[in-house]
This record gives C-alpha cells, structure tokens and sequence, in this order.
C-alpha cells in the first residue's frame, strides 16, 4: 500500500483541498498522513485520514488571525501583502521543516505532496532527486511566478500584450521585490538560515514553481495569464472533485425555495475574510432586497444573527442565510456568485458554470478578481467594499448578459474534461518513484541540523590552523590575482596578519568578498587585534564585513568584544577536512579535465547560475587564477560545454577546495565527485596531507553530501561575525 505525507499550513483554503485530495488517495486504497495545525485535526480524521499536528509555535489559527499577526486588518496593498507572506509562510519556515524531519525519521512514506504556500518543505525539496522522496505540490492560489509577461503580483495588473507592457514588468517586478518586498527575502533567508540553508537564489514567490518535481494548479490555463517563464513541470488540473461522503448532514428547511423560477444570487465572504460581514454580505442584501431574485448567504461560519443584525433585525424576505451551504448541490443550482475572491470558491462556481461578481481587496483577491474579468467570466469591482448600489448593477449585468454566462459555460466544460486531478497527482508521485527519486527510503531520517553518522575526530589544532589559514591564503590570493586595473574598478584592498589574512572588496553589494579569515592562531585573538582589522575595513570603504573565526581560538570575553565592537552571529560554515589517503574516488559518464585561462567565460557561467551570483562579476579573479603557480582548476564538459569546475589551492600541506559548482541541468550526475577526484590527484601530486573545505552546515546542502560522500569529516562549526559600522 503507498504511503503519502500531505503538508499544509492551518489555512482553511489551503487545508481543505489538502484533505480532499487525501481522500481521494484513501478511496484508491493508499495510506495518508496530514500535517497540519490542530484546529483540522477532526476534519483530518474524520476524512479517514492520518493526522500529524504542527508544533505549537507555528499553529495558528486562521479564524483569528489577529492574533497570530496583531495589526493585520489595518494593511492595505502590499504591505498587508507582506505581512501575511512574513507572518503565515516565512516565519514558520523552520518549526514547519522540523515537523516534516520528525516524521519522515519516524514514519516510512512513498511520496510528499505539500500545498505551493508550506514553506517547510523547500530544505527537503531542494535536495538532489537522487537523496529524497519525490515531492509535488498542489497550489490553491493564482500562478504567483515572476515574468516579463505581468506585473508584480498584488497590484493586479493585467498581463502585458505589448512590448511597452513588458517593458513596464521589467522596470516595476525588481523595484517591488527589492522595495514593499523586499522583507520577504528577508525574512525567509533568516528562516533557511535557522535550519542550515542558504540564502535563496531566487524570489520567494517563485520557489514552488522552480523546486517541486512537480506543481498542480488546482485551476485551468484559461484562469490564468500566459508566462513564456512557466516551467514545464507546473501542470493546470482544474479544481478537485467532490469525494464520497463530504456532503453535509441534512439541508436547511428553505431549499425547496432553490426550486422556484426566480434566479438565485448566492453571496459569500468564504472563511478568512469574513470578520466584517458589512464589506460584502450586507451590501448584497440591501443592494437585492427588492429585486426578484433568492439571496443565499453562506456566513464562512461567522453566526448568522450577525447578519440579522447588520440589516437591521430583520432579514428582507428573499434572502436565506446559513453558516455553511454544501456547494456541490447549491452552486449548480445558482445563476451569479457575489464573492470576495476566494480561489476555492471561484473554481467551484466556474467549475458550476456560474458566473461571478467578485469584491476583493485582501489577501490574493485583488488578483483572483482581475483574473475572473480577464477571462471573461465575470466583473471585478475593484473593491472590497461596494455600495449596494455597484453590486445590483453588477448582478443585473449577470444575469442579463449571456455573454458572461456563455464564456463560464465553457470554463465549466473545460474543467470536465479534465482527468480526475486525484489521479493525475497520484500517476505522476508514482512515476517519479519509478524512475528512482527516492531509492529504497525515506532519504537521511535527521533533524535538520544534525549532522550525518560520519566519525567525527578531535582535529589537533596545528591542523586547525592549518586549514583555517589555507582558506585565508587562498582567498586572499583569489582578490588580489585580479589585474591591477580590475582590482581598483572592484575597489579591492588586501592584508595579512600573520597567517591570517583581510579582504575588501568596495563595490561588494553582497557583503561576502569582504573578510577576515584565520585570526587568533599565530596572535591572540583579542580587542586590539580586531580593532586593527576593523580599521582596516573602514579604510577600504566598507561599513560592513564578515570576520571568520574558529571557535577554537575565541578568547573568554569574545562576548563582551562583539558587544563593543558591533559584531553580532550570522550564519555558520561547517568545516571538512580528510587525509589524502582516506579519500573516496566519484565518478561520472562526463568528460573530466583541467581548464585553462581560456575557459574562464564559461567558468564564471557556472558559478553564476549555480549559486544566483549575478553581482560582482567574478571574471577578474577567476581569470587570475590561472596566473597563480599553486591552483589548478578542473571541470566537466558535455559535449563542447563546461557544465561544472572547481579549484583547489596548495597552501603547504593543505589542499583547499573551493570555488566550485555545477550547472543546474547537470546536477545528479556526479560532476562534483569526480571533479573532487581530479582535485584530490592534483593535491597528492602536489605532496598535500590534507584536503579542506568548508560549506553550508545544512546536510541536505548538495555540496555538504558530496564531501561526505568522498571521505570528507565535518569536523567543526565557524560562525562568520558581522560587523557593522
């Protein structure tokens, strides 16, 4: 029997297709297991489904989001847009990931599918295939992928149809992301780095679209604007199927009224927005009373005396009021929808043929509702508040205009048309397991800052300071093999201390070429010394810049040194080290040689696409080092194409290993083993004891498995101090 591991975070339109869809897995006689937050515990078990719960500390509960995001009904636009990113999908990041570590060392499963928002997921996603469970993703939320071909998502935009258009997306996409967005990016790389990652190499909106095996998007492609960037992977599957036994129990005495000749406007908030019932739900029932038409009111659970009250006391006499209507018998029994722009909600209608008046202007409603007039289903108010007014002329326009309900009829057949989206995601988790992207488990059942079952050894600290010292001259060497003209156009100062060494790097926007490596060694490490160099990176410009200690050497009072100085902990390196004689030999079915100045272009390409590097440009320094006597640099063609390198450094008995990478289209296939293997022959070759390197502490960091894999031992944990002026 498979076995599946469905995640979603504690929002009700995201958990409920979550559960659907794991009914529909049960029906076909597999084994499911949610995690989720506590309040979908009965709903989880009811649906004959396992239920796992999130860890306190990142359940909410989305009926009273106040609570979990004080302030959040007062945003507006983007920046209510960003609240609700940073505060539902980034901040719960790692709490999110270790629930799926825990259960994936407890329990054996075939499969991961996790709603597109459940950040949680993206440490074990970007795994290489080969060291995980397939995972695939279903997304009940508009196509949020960044394109030339439409505007920052949230300002609903329509898509560009021209080149003044796109030029428009290029210019306004970066100024949003860098600007009203920016903390976004902020936020999730402090959450990566909580659990050992990286920072992301691309906008957090993109993640699901570019990480998962594969993305379902529970809608159709003619809901959704065109994107040339759109991945193959991402297929369009319509919205889910009723399953067996969701029906209600009982319907209200009224529905016989369903029956009568008059048309029927139905009129929802959904389960979120629906604190204030006055935005939509009492604007439709006065705007209606007097017309021949039965309003029916789903209240998303809010009571319905709530309503009562906001008319007045009395309801008018052609509306019928509930807390919750099951849709699957209601909707194909309305003429227009009045809504919010719930996704869910609006693929149900379509998938009824009814077509749609939608008031949206919270969370991804404003683009749900742009959408909806783009396709010519329905009107877009614009608005989340309309007059009563705005709406009787926007259901009159419904009703009347068999254009609209021409245009949903056909939305309504494209959807039946479609497979069952149950067996489309269950065929695809089955064949990416076929094809071997799990092997025989789970993948390494850790938490997800533990380290893997290597032995770790006690390195002396002659070889501490040894290695910590080959990474500060390699460096250093790295900076400073630049011509002298590209060296002063970078702004790139240098000095040693010792065996230590300082690098600067003035027109550095990332921070990263700006260090001191190898301090406290052949000096003390104390205030004095570290004064000295910070001045140094005063004067070379800088207000900012990493100092990499081991914590071998960190005097008794570092704290109170950070505290004076201005340093404060970012994120680790973890540091490997392994004998020559006890390396372990990669493979590959690729071509495996040393490069030349020649290749520098292509080896710059690498590093670019292979860790999102776009600025500085590297160029100069790679260039030089084919100048400097003690590094060589290897690499893997396909063909005519480098497609991975990687440099290695002598330093005495030291081999550093650095410098390395491999273009996304050739992961998998071994080219860092085996460009390891070249660099471990050219450090015997050059009379070499040790090899060293030093990568993210996350062990499912690509780079971190293949050091182990080769015999490598991660032997200590370096933070790298910030310091700011």
């Amino acid at each position: 029997m498979p076995s599946f591991l469905l995640c979603s975070p504690p929002v009700h339109g995201h958990v409920t297709p979550v559960i659907e869809l794991g009914r529909g897995l049960v029906e076909r006689g597999d084994a499911v297991t949610v995690l989720t937050g506590r309040r979908y515990e009965d709903a989880v078990l009811r649906s004959g489904l396992a239920f796992a719960p999130l860890p306190a500390e990142v359940d909410f509960d989305d009926s009273d989001l106040d609570a979990w995001l004080p302030g959040r009904g007062k945003a507006k636009g983007l920046a209510a847009v960003r609240q609700d990113m940073i505060g539902m999908f980034a901040r719960v990041l790692p709490g999110q990931w270790r629930a799926v570590a825990a259960l994936l060392a407890s329990q054996r499963f075939d499969g991961i599918i996790g709603d597109a928002t459940f950040t949680g997921l993206a440490p074990y996603a970007s795994r290489p295939a080969a060291e995980r469970l397939p995972v695939v993703g279903v997304s009940p939320v508009p196509v949020v992928l960044t394109s030339v071909d439409t505007g920052p998502f949230g300002l609903a935009l329509s898509p560009a149809r021209s080149v003044i258009g796109r030029l428009r997306n290029r210019a306004l996409n970066p100024i949003v992301l860098r600007g009203p967005l920016g903390p976004i990016g902020v936020a999730v790389d402090e959450a990566l780095a909580e659990v050992g990652e990286p920072p992301a190499t691309m906008p957090f909106s993109d993640y699901p679209y570019r990480s998962y095996d594969r993305l379902f998007q529970l809608s159709i492609a003619e809901l959704e604007y065109p994107r040339r960037e759109l991945p193959e992977t991402v297929r369009f599957v319509g919205p889910l199927r009723r399953r067996k036994g969701v029906r209600a129990d009982g319907l209200p005495a009224w529905w016989g009224d369903l029956d009568s000749d008059r048309p029927v406007v139905h009129v929802s908030q959904g389960t979120m927005d629906n604190r204030d019932l006055g935005r939509l739900v009492v604007p439709t029932l006065r705007a209606l009373a007097d017309e021949d038409v039965l309003v029916v009111v789903a209240t998303g659970g809010r009571p319905v005396d709530e309503v009562v009250r906001a008319v007045g006391g009395r309801l008018p006499s052609n509306a019928r009021v509930e807390e919750y209507l099951p849709y699957d018998e209601l909707l194909p029994r309305c003429d227009a929808f009045v809504t919010n722009g719930g996704f869910g909600g609006v693929q149900r209608a379509l998938a009824a043929g009814v077509p749609l008046v939608v008031a949206g202007s919270t969370e991804d409603k404003p683009e749900i509702a742009a959408r909806v007039q783009w396709a010519g289903c329905g009107i877009d108010l614009r608005t989340g508040t309309p007059t009563p007014g705005r709406v009787r002329a926007a259901v009159r326009r419904v009703l009347s205009d068999g254009i609209l309900r021409r245009r949903s009829a056909v939305l309504r057949d494209r959807m039946d048309a479609l497979p069952d989206p149950v067996d489309i995601v269950r065929d695809a988790l089955i064949e990416l397991a076929a094809a071997g992207s799990a092997g025989d488990a789970n993948g390494p059942s850790r938490l997800p800052n533990e380290r893997p079952s290597v032995s770790l050894r006690t390195l002396p600290i002659a070889d501490v300071q040894q290695i910590e010292q080959a990474e500060a001259d390699y460096f250093l060497r790295f900076l400073a093999g630049a011509s002298a003209p590209d060296r002063e156009a970078l702004g790139i100062r240098t000095a040693r201390y010792g065996g230590a060494t300082a690098a600067a790097m003035a027109s550095d926007p990332t921070g990263y070429w700006s260090k001191s490596i190898g301090l406290g060694f052949d000096v003390p490490l104390d205030r004095a010394v570290l004064t000295d160099v910070l001045a140094f990176f005063r004067a070379s410009g800088r207000q900012s810049a990493l100092v990499a200690v081991a914590p071998q050497v960190l005097p008794d009072d570092w704290d109170a040194i950070c505290a004076e100085l201005g340093l404060t902990a970012s994120p680790s390196w973890a540091k490997f080290a392994c004998p020559v004689d006890e390396f372990v030999p990669g493979e590959t079915d690729l071509d495996v040689r040393e490069l030349t100045a020649h290749d520098t272009a292509a080896w710059a390409r690498i590093i670019r696409e292979a860790f999102g590097m776009t600025d500085p440009d590297l160029t100069p320094m790679l260039r030089g080092v084919f100048d400097d006597p003690e590094a060589r640099v290897f690499g893997a063609w396909d063909g005519d194409e480098l497609v991975g390198a990687g440099a290695v450094h002598v330093v005495g008995e030291v081999a550093s290993i650095n410098t390395g990478g491999t273009l996304p289209s050739h992961r998998n296939r071994g080219v860092q083993a085996a460009i390891l293997t070249a660099r471990h022959a050219a450090a015997v070759e050059a009379g070499c004891r040790l090899l060293a390197a030093e990568t993210g502490l996350s062990t499912s960091n690509p780079s971190y498995r293949n050091l182990v894999r080769s015999g490598f031992t991660h032997h200590y944990d370096r933070t790298n101090w910030l310091w700011n002026a």
